[in-house]
């Protein structure tokens, strides 16, 4: 299967991933629609040969467990990569800024 340039090239620029970054996360949103297509065809497959809707409420259930966790903890893994390149001094509560620092007598 060869990668869409464009939704690559899309990641890139929206993210600020590098190329093997996009690429990586391409490929996981691909991997991810395809898990979630399979469990849901085998759902909807079994829901046709039994009554009832549990099957497909397996299969959702099975996804938000067992399968988007595992895609989410790549994803961030991703991100985290980016923010630790773009904000190597760190980010979030714990940090001061510049004129906090300033005012403090703190090296920037």
């Amino acid at each position: 299967m060869e990668p869409n340039r464009e939704n690559i090239e899309d990641l890139m620029h929206l993210y600020g991933y590098e190329e093997n970054e996009a690429e990586a996360a391409y490929y996981l949103m691909e991997a991810r629609e395809r898990f979630t297509k399979m469990y849901k065809d085998e759902a909807e497959k079994s829901a046709e040969e039994e009554a009832g809707g549990w099957p497909k409420l397996w299969a959702q259930m099975f996804l938000m467990s067992n399968v988007n966790p595992h895609f989410q903890a790549l994803s961030s893994l991703l991100a985290k990569r980016v923010l630790g390149r773009d904000y190597r001094e760190g980010w979030g509560e714990g940090r001061k800024s510049r004129s906090a620092r300033d005012e403090e007598g703190q090296p920037g």
